[in-house]
């Protein structure tokens, strides 16, 4: 019998169908993640809707990848947090909002110069165990921040390690009310992760937050400054423990403040938001080129370009800054999306819950959203991540724990920094001249539909870029790749895991992995680091 197509109108309608129904389950996902991360960040709540509006509508419409969802993230909290804090003046919080600002415009623009000159495989060359470590201590300073939020605590420290080092102080003097709103919160999470059963398989846990969170508000009368007394001791109510909301769109918009742009603090963090904020992204787009069902591969480039058009308006407009965010994005393809008309939707949806639910949005208790950011915060920071650095190889704990602790106990630019230096200084001592650093070593034969690479020397994260442009350049007729690594003396982890990524990637192309038998493995997990005996 022979099989029937469907008309390329059935198609369209299905497509379209698919995108709008993920767009909308994304949107009600996007919608209190962006007021905690803005509220955490130390920007007024709509600040963090209005970047997830720009990177819904803006960058789908200047040509982002297919599948991803921009708009703003945990894992840039803390940097924004700290443009905030060092660039603001005393006693006056909103002018470092404003200097900051200008610092994610500026950054924007560095992203789409970026693009422009091709520059978006330069996240690859990072080696995992740094980008990890530097996750995993954001995730650890976000739950420091906000378990203080949680209890309806006022700390008086300002640094990671002062706030850690409160928590105590706070459990001791914790708001009861407050408290029982957050760590509610906090068990939604938790049981919809671990127990997905009935209707809680398709219901976003942050939505069920949401409406227990006003809930919770109009049970106790939160937007009513009063006390109560529990236990014989008096806690205060009100509007202060409520996300505050404008009563207008035009209210959510502020300019940059131009008048700090040339310091040091300012250029630090338009570093920080331009490389870090590329290198979250590109990784994201990277995983998602993975799930997508039709093997297609966005352009990391143009990509990047959308993203800091997006970055440029979301500054100018008072937004935070934004990445291609990626439990957004895996929901996004989970949900049936296939073209970019998804993310676009989620922010067209974004924009007009702002204009018309703004008085039901400004219920909404902090403490709510500060348990949905601990949850996000200890997924970053999980015991899980520390034992995986462990299983991928001494070497690779090492650089994770050293980028982790010096970003906790430092800063951000002082852990990674140590982190990579400690990453480039072991693969020159394990033998990589330095001339292969970046480029590798292989040699490399072509026979009909089949590429043989024999690499020598070293494989690591830094000329794996080098590596995989010589399998994208072979052309569309290789369907098989022959790697042989008998001759390498090391293949570090970082390596051994985006060869495995490029698998998911490459269509129609089969990749034979040998010589790998002389070699002992460093940790546990399948892609740890491989040292010829």
């Amino acid at each position: 019998m022979k099989q029937i197509a469907p008309s390329a109108a059935t198609s369209s309608k299905s497509g379209w169908t698919s995108d709008l129904a993920a767009g909308f389950l994304v949107s009600l996902i996007a919608l209190p993640l962006s007021l905690g991360i803005a509220v955490a960040s130390g920007y007024p709540a709509a600040s963090g809707l209005i970047a997830a509006i720009v990177g819904g509508v803006v960058t789908s419409l200047a040509g982002g990848a297919r599948l991803t969802i921009k708009g703003p993230a945990a894992g840039l909290i803390v940097i924004v947090l700290g443009a905030v804090t060092e660039l603001a003046d005393p006693g006056d919080p909103m002018s470092g909002v404003y200097r900051t600002a200008a610092a994610i415009v500026v950054a924007g623009v560095i992203q789409i110069l970026l693009g422009v000159f091709r520059c978006g495989v330069l996240a690859e060359m990072m080696p995992g165990s740094v980008i990890h470590g530097m996750l995993a201590a954001i995730g650890i300073i976000v739950m420091g921040k906000q378990i203080h939020v949680l209890l309806g605590v006022t700390p008086s420290g300002k640094t990671p390690m002062a706030l850690i080092s409160e928590i105590g102080n706070s459990l001791k003097a914790l708001n009861p009310v407050i408290t029982l709103i957050g760590v509610t919160s906090l068990a939604v999470m938790i049981i919809c992760a671990r127990y997905p059963l009935g209707f809680l398989k398709r219901v976003p846990a942050v939505l069920i937050v949401l409406v227990l969170a006003i809930c919770f508000d109009a049970l106790f009368d939160i937007t009513q400054l009063h006390t109560y007394v529990f236990h014989g001791a008096e806690y205060p109510l009100g509007p202060d423990f409520l996300v505050k909301l404008p009563h207008s769109l035009s209210e959510s918009v502020f300019f940059p403040d131009w008048s700090r742009l040339i310091s040091f603090h300012s250029l630090k963090y338009i570093a920080f938001f331009a490389i870090v904020g590329s290198i979250e992204s590109l990784l994201t787009v990277s995983a998602v080129n993975g799930m997508d069902p039709e093997r297609r591969r966005a352009n990391p480039d143009r990509d990047l370009i959308a993203l800091g058009i997006g970055n440029v308006i979301s500054g100018l407009l008072g937004g935070l800054p934004m990445i291609s965010e990626i439990v957004r994005s895996k929901a996004n393809v989970d949900a049936g999306a296939s073209t970019s008309r998804a993310n676009l939707t989620h922010g067209l949806l974004l924009l007009a819950y702002l204009g018309v639910f703004s008085p039901i949005l400004a219920r909404v208790p902090l403490s709510a959203l500060a348990g949905v950011l601990v949850y996000v915060g200890f997924r970053l920071a999980a015991p899980r991540e520390f034992i995986h650095a462990w299983n991928t190889g001494r070497e690779q704990f090492v650089f994770f724990l050293i980028t982790c602790v010096l970003t906790v106990t430092e800063d951000l630019l002082i852990g990674v920094a140590a982190g990579l230096g400690c990453a480039v200084g072991y693969v020159v001592l394990r033998g990589t001249k330095l001339h292969h650093i970046l480029s590798g070593s292989q040699v490399v034969e072509r026979e009909d539909d089949t590429l043989r690479i024999r690499l020598q020397g070293n494989a690591v994260f830094s000329n794996f870029v080098a590596f995989r442009r010589i399998i994208e350049e072979a052309g569309p007729e290789v369907s098989k790749v022959q790697i042989d690594f008998s001759q390498c003396t090391l293949v570090e982890h970082t390596f051994r895991d985006k060869l495995g990524r490029l698998q998911a990637e490459l269509a129609g192309v089969t990749i034979f992995v040998s010589g790998l038998d002389a070699h002992v493995c460093s940790g546990a997990d399948p892609t740890a680091t491989a040292i010829r005996r």
